[in-house]
C-alpha cells in the first residue's frame, strides 16, 4: 500500500523512479522491480553521474545533478508489448524546457551549428549559462533558449577528443601526433593553423603551433585515425608551489589571489566560480596545506591583467622506503617506479610568446641529480605527488628540525672567523642557549652570518637545510607591560636572543664581538615588558602556531624567578651553563659567578637574578618561614592521607591553598631528576612510595598569604 505523504523527504529511490518515469519508462517495461528496476535503467543512462545512490534522502545538489543528467535523453512511452519506444529524437527534457539545437544558415539552408568553444562560444559569456571550461578548443553542438535563440543552456554534442603528443611530419608530409596517425586522404584543417589555444584563451599572435612540441589536441576522428585538427592547446603553469597556511589565506581576502596571481570577480566584486577549472579537488576549500599547486592564467577578460584560468591540485603523499633510484632520477616505492615532476610539465617544451623561444622551467621542480641526493635507496621518504602523480617534493624523515640559531662562523667564509676543522662547519647560537658546531652537508648553501636561521640535521649531525628568517626591525622599540610592541604580542611562546656586548669600539675583541657566542643568551619575553630595549628584531613563524623570535640588543635584567639548579658544565672564557627546572621546564642558563656553580644542591629552592645580558649574576636560597613553607616527612611512620583539587591540598584536616598557576614535581633521589606533574598527582598520594612532600610559596606579598606555588613529592 502507498502512502500519501506530502511532508515527507523524497529518497534517491523515489526521485530516480519519477524521473525514469517521465521519460516514459513503467516497471512493466524494465526488468525488475522497483526500485531496483527505475535505479538499474538510471545507471544505464548515465542518470547517476555524479550521485551516491542509496535509501537515505536526496540532496538538493544531486537532485539538481540527476535532471541535470537526463535533460538531453529522449522522451518515450511504454506500449502494450511492454517495450520502450522513443517519440523521435527531437523529443527530449530540454526541447520540452523550451530549448532547441543551435542552427545557422549555410548556402540558404538552415544547418546544426558547429561551434568551437573559446572561439565561436565564450565560456565566460553573460548568454553562456552553463559551464564550458572543460571544452575549451572542442568543437561541440549546443542548445539555446527557443524565445531568444541566444541563452547557451546545455551542449548537445561534443565532436571532437583530445590526445596528446608532439606533431611530427615525415618526408611524404604526412602528419602524426605521437603514434596517432592522420587519414590517408585527410583534408582537414592545417594542423600548423589549428586554433591555438594557450592557458584556455585563443591566442593567434603570440602562440605559435609547432612540429616536435608537445601538445594537447582536440581532433575529430574516424577508424582510429584523424580526420580533422581543430585546435592544438598548450597549458603553461604561471605559479607552482608546495602550499604552506599563507599560501591560501589570500582565497578568502577582498582581492581573492593563488600564489600572488588574482581571480576575475564578478559583478558583486566577489571571486567569479565560473571563471576558472578546477582539478584535484572539489573545492578551493579543500586545498591544503603540503598540496602541490599549479596555477595558470590568461588575460581571459581581455582586460590586460592576467587571472586565474585553471587550477590543479596535487593531495597525495607516498610514504616509504625508497627501494632504488634510476640514473634518471626517478625513485621506485614498494614497487612503484614515478617520474619526476620537471620531465613532463616543464623544463622540456618551448613555447613562442611575443615572438620568442621559452622554455618553461618549475620554479620548485625535482632535478635527477637533486633526486638521488635526498632520495637514495633505503631512506624512509615522503613523495608529494603533484596533479599528474609525479614527484614535486620529497622529504626524507632522517632530517629532524633543530630549531632557530643565530648563525656566527663559518669554516671558509673568513679566516677570521674560521672554525677549527678540514671540513665545512658552521657555529651557531641556538635558542636553546647552546654553542654548537655543526657539519653541514656538501651542496647546502649557507646564508649570511649573523642571520637568524632555522636549520635542520640528520642522523649524522649534519645540517640539511637553512631557513633564514626574515627579521623586521623595529624602530624606537618600546614594549608595554602587557608585553604589546608593533603590534605583536610577546608571551611564554616568544624566543628572545639577546646580544650584549660590555666593551667600547676601541677594544681588540670590538669586531669579532658579534661573532662570540659568550655575548648571546637566551632571556625570558617578560625581561622585555615595560622596556625600551637599544634594538628589537621580530620573526614571526607562517603557520598557525605564530611563535615570534626577537632578537634584542640591550635588554634590561629578566624578572627574578626560583628554580632548581639541577646540573651545570663548564663553557669556555670562565662561563658556566647551569641546567634548572623552572615552572615545570628544563631551562639553560649562563653565569660567570663561580659561587652559583660551586655550590649546587639539586634539592634547594633559589632565586635567580638575572643581569643585562640574561646571565646569572647571583642566585639566593629560598628564605623558609613558618608562613610560606611547609613540609610533611614521611618516614616517621605516620599516616597522612593527601587529596587534592586544582584550588588546595588537603593533608590530613588541614587544607592548603595552591595559587593559579601552581607547579608540581617529582624528585627522584637516586638520579637527582625532576619530573613536572599535575595537581591530580597529588590526590591519593600513595605514602609509601615517597619520603617528602613540600609546599612552596614563592609569591612576594607584604603580609604571607599561604598560597603555594611549587609542591615537591620526593620519591625513595
Amino acid at each position: 500500500m502507498s502512502i500519501f505523504d506530502p511532508q515527507g523527504n523524497v529518497t534517491y529511490d523515489q526521485a530516480i523512479t519519477m524521473v525514469m518515469r517521465a521519460l516514459g519508462y513503467t516497471e512493466a517495461g524494465l526488468n525488475g522491480v522497483y526500485p531496483s528496476a527505475f535505479v538499474s535503467k538510471a545507471v544505464g543512462l548515465g542518470a547517476l553521474k555524479g550521485l551516491v545512490s542509496g535509501s537515505e534522502d536526496g540532496t538538493r545538489a544531486d537532485m539538481a545533478q540527476l535532471i541535470y543528467n537526463v535533460l538531453k535523453q529522449q522522451i518515450g512511452k511504454t506500449g502494450q508489448d511492454d517495450k520502450w519506444d522513443s517519440n523521435g529524437p527531437t523529443d527530449t527534457m530540454l526541447r520540452r524546457l523550451g530549448a532547441v539545437v543551435a542552427t545557422k544558415t549555410v548556402d540558404g539552408k538552415e544547418v546544426i551549428d558547429e561551434a568551437v568553444v573559446g572561439k565561436d562560444i565564450k565560456p565566460n559569456d553573460e548568454d553562456t549559462l552553463v559551464d564550458l571550461h572543460d571544452l575549451i578548443g572542442h568543437k561541440v553542438t549546443y542548445y539555446v533558449d527557443r524565445e531568444t535563440g541566444k541563452k547557451i543552456v546545455a551542449v548537445e554534442e561534443v565532436k571532437t577528443e583530445e590526445i596528446s603528443g608532439k606533431l611530427t611530419q615525415d618526408n611524404k608530409g604526412d602528419y602524426k601526433i605521437g603514434d596517432t596517425k592522420f587519414a590517408s586522404d585527410y583534408k582537414g584543417t592545417d594542423p600548423l593553423k589549428a586554433n591555438p589555444f594557450l592557458n584556455g584563451v585563443l591566442n593567434k599572435e603570440d602562440f605559435v603551433v609547432k612540429t616536435g612540441v608537445k601538445y594537447t589536441w582536440t581532433v575529430e576522428m574516424k577508424g582510429g585515425r584523424v580526420i580533422d585538427v581543430v585546435s592544438a592547446l598548450d597549458w603553461v603553469v604561471n605559479a607552482d608551489k608546495k602550499v604552506v597556511a599563507k599560501d591560501l589565506k589570500n582565497l578568502t581576502s577582498d582581492e581573492p589571489s593563488l600564489l600572488n596571481i588574482n581571480f576575475a570577480l564578478n559583478d558583486d566584486d566577489e571571486m567569479d566560480m565560473n571563471s576558472f577549472v578546477l582539478e584535484g579537488v572539489d573545492k578551493l576549500e579543500d586545498i591544503e596545506e603540503g598540496n602541490i599547486v599549479y596555477v595558470y592564467a590568461a588575460d581571459a577578460n581581455e582586460d590586460g591583467e592576467d587571472e586565474i584560468v585553471k587550477i590543479q591540485v596535487g593531495n597525495k603523499v607516498v610514504y616509504g622506503v625508497v627501494d632504488e633510484v634510476a640514473s634518471n632520477g626517478k625513485p621506485t616505492v614498494d614497487g612503484t617506479t614515478y617520474n619526476l615532476a620537471f620531465a613532463d610539465v616543464k623544463g622540456t617544451k618551448t613555447h613562442t610568446i611575443d615572438n620568442k623561444d621559452v622554455t618553461d622551467k618549475l620554479d620548485k621542480a625535482i632535478k635527477a641529480g637533486e633526486m638521488l641526493e635526498w632520495a637514495s635507496a633505503g631512506k624512509d621518504s615522503a613523495m608529494f605527488l603533484d596533479y599528474f602523480g609525479k614527484v614535486y617534493a620529497v622529504d626524507n624523515d632522517d632530517t629532524t628540525d633543530a630549531g632557530y640559531a643565530i648563525l656566527l662562523k663559518y669554516q671558509e667564509a673568513d679566516a677570521k672567523k674560521t672554525i677549527d676543522g678540514s671540513v665545512e662547519k658552521v657555529e651557531v647560537f641556538t635558542a636553546a642557549g647552546e654553542d654548537k658546531i655543526y657539519e653541514v652537508k656538501k651542496g647546502v648553501e649557507v646564508p649570511k652570518l649573523l642571520s637568524l636561521v632555522k636549520i635542520k640535521v640528520n642522523d649524522a649531525d649534519k645540517i640539511t637545510k637553512f631557513e633564514v628568517c626574515k627579521l623586521d626591525e623595529v624602530k624606537d622599540p618600546s614594549v608595554n607591560k602587557k608585553g604589546i610592541v608593533d603590534n605583536q604580542l610577546l608571551n611564554e611562546k616568544t624566543i628572545v636572543f639577546s646580544y650584549n656586548y660590555t666593551g667600547t669600539k676601541n677594544d681588540e675583541d670590538y669586531e669579532d664581538a658579534p661573532y662570540d657566542a659568550a655575548n648571546y643568551s637566551i632571556v625570558k619575553a617578560e625581561s622585555l615588558f615595560g622596556k625600551e630595549p637599544d634594538s628589537l628584531s621580530l620573526y614571526t613563524k607562517e603557520d598557525a602556531t605564530s611563535v615570534t623570535v626577537a632578537y634584542i640588543t640591550g635588554a634590561e635584567a629578566a624578572n627574578d624567578d626560583y628554580v632548581f639548579i639541577t646540573a651545570y658544565s663548564e663553557l669556555a672564557n670562565s662561563t658556566y651553563k647551569l641546567t634548572v627546572m623552572e615552572n615545570g621546564s628544563v631551562v639553560t642558563y649562563k653565569t660567570k659567578n663561580d659561587d652559583v656553580a660551586d655550590n649546587l644542591d639539586p634539592t634547594a629552592l633559589v632565586k635567580l637574578t638575572l643581569n643585562a645580558d640574561g646571565m646569572i649574576s647571583s642566585t639566593k636560597d629560598f628564605a623558609k618561614t613558618d608562613a610560606n613553607y611547609v613540609s610533611f616527612d614521611l618516614t616517621t611512620g605516620e599516616a597522612i592521607e593527601f587529596s587534592a583539587t586544582e584550588a588546595y591540598v588537603k593533608a590530613g584536616d588541614t587544607y592548603y591553598t595552591l595559587a593559579d598557576d601552581v607547579v608540581v614535581y617529582l624528585y627522584d633521589i637516586s638520579d637527582k631528576k625532576y619530573t613536572a606533574k599535575d595537581t591530580g598527582f597529588l590526590d591519593g598520594l600513595k605514602v609509601k612510595n615517597f619520603t617528602k612532600v613540600e609546599f612552596y610559596d614563592t609569591i612576594d606579598e607584604k603580609e604571607p598569604v599561604e598560597e603555594f606555588t611549587i609542591v615537591v613529592v620526593t620519591q625513595k
